[in-house]
This record gives C-alpha cells, sequence and structure tokens, in this order.
C-alpha cells in the first residue's frame, strides 16, 4: 500500500498566507471606492444670510460662508426668489476666487420682497452648482 501525502505545511502556510493578503486588499479597494463617494457627496458650501430692510423696496444681504469642498470654487451671482417662486440673478461685479476651508463674505442689495437666496458658483471641473437657499425673514 502507498500512502498518499498532502501539501506540506510550509506549503499550506503560504498559500493561506497569500489567500488572506489577496483577500484584504479586495476590501480595502471596496472601502476606499465607497468613502470617497462619500465624501464627493458631503462636498458642499455652509452658508449663513444675514438682512437688514433699507426701504419698503430694497434690502440690504449679508451672506457669509465657507467653501466646504475639497478644491477652489468661483461664486460668479447672487440668486433671489421672489414671493412666486421666480429666481433673478444678480452677478457679481467680479467673480470672487475661495479655497478649500477658506471663509467668504459677500454684501447686495435685492428687492425687499426676496424670499430666500443662494449663490451660484463653478467648481474646479468646470461644474456650475448652487448652494442650498437661506430663507429670508
Amino acid at each position: 500500500m502507498r500512502r498518499r501525502k498532502g501539501l506540506s505545511p510550509l506549503v499550506a502556510s503560504v498559500i493561506l498566507i497569500a489567500f488572506t493578503v489577496i483577500g484584504g486588499f479586495i476590501v480595502y479597494e471596496y472601502f476606499l471606492s465607497s468613502s470617497g463617494t462619500m465624501m464627493a457627496a458631503g462636498e458642499s458650501i455652509i452658508m449663513s444670510v444675514n438682512s437688514v430692510r433699507l426701504s419698503n423696496t430694497s434690502m440690504l444681504i449679508h451672506i457669509s460662508g465657507v467653501n466646504g469642498h475639497n478644491s477652489p470654487i468661483t461664486i460668479s451671482s447672487i440668486i433671489y426668489y421672489d414671493p412666486t417662486g421666480t429666481t433673478n440673478t444678480i452677478p457679481l461685479p467680479s467673480p470672487l476666487d475661495v479655497s478649500p476651508g477658506e471663509k467668504f463674505s459677500i454684501n447686495e442689495v435685492i428687492p425687499a420682497s426676496a424670499t430666500a437666496v443662494t449663490i451660484e458658483y463653478t467648481t474646479s471641473t468646470g461644474e456650475t452648482l448652487t448652494a442650498p437657499p437661506a430663507s429670508l425673514s
């Protein structure tokens, strides 16, 4: 009778370690790609708005905020909403470049009937976005 021999313990250990390393790499890549998607979804502009009524027809708004994106943005205009929900755009005299994490501040006079305000900006990839509107009361 012949005895069959299996794999030597050394070869078996090497194979198990190789499978473990490959499996760990696959799991690492999966979580790395999904965390990048979650980080991109969290990019935004953190913005607050204060307003002072100047007359029955106009108000001064002060928009302050922080660029929460991982890349520079360029703020190009202010958008305000009238009571019917129609949007009106006021281009900035000169676009405002804001680095990641940098604070910005904008003052503008808009009609007193405006109900909400936001900003329009362009990312470094050329995508034009708006911040979530802030209500004026």
